[in-house]
């Protein structure tokens, strides 16, 4: 378990700094900054990772996110967060950004840190997969 914690320290590490930043653009879930276009870039993948540790979020995680699981609503599935518990799903090639329920676990995985349901994957804008931060556990 202490593996795993670090491992997820390095990826909100990683995240953090913005290192291997890929292109990607948004669609802000409060619709109150819409005039951001085009891809995020490593400041502000900083910047909202730093605002989701500020508001409570104890780990800021940065990866793939696939469908593979067949749950309704608004849920995921992760090999750390704790189930039950809220977390925030932000798609960094459309700015998309959704609260999820973690409803169950996935081994840890090198090509992917989350499975999400059609709901999510369909809210985010992802089709079979996509890059996403996510933020976890909220308060």
């Amino acid at each position: 378990m202490k593996n795993l914690f670090k491992f997820l320290g390095i990826i909100a590490l990683v995240a953090i700094i913005g290192f291997t930043i890929v292109s990607c653009s948004t669609n802000n879930d409060n619709n109150d900054n819409n005039d951001n276009s085009g891809p995020m870039t490593a400041q502000e993948i900083t910047d909202w990772s730093m605002d989701q540790k500020n508001s409570g979020a104890s780990a800021v995680q940065r990866g793939i996110a696939t469908q593979e699981m067949q749950t309704p609503g608004l849920t995921a599935n992760h090999p750390a967060i704790p189930i039950d518990s809220k977390a925030r799903i932000k798609n960094i090639k459309n700015r998309k950004e959704v609260v999820v329920t973690i409803t169950g676990r996935i081994q840890v995985s090198t090509t992917r840190v989350i499975d999400v349901s059609p709901e999510t994957a369909q809210a985010l804008g992802l089709g079979s997969g996509g890059e996403v931060l996510i933020a976890a556990p909220l308060p």
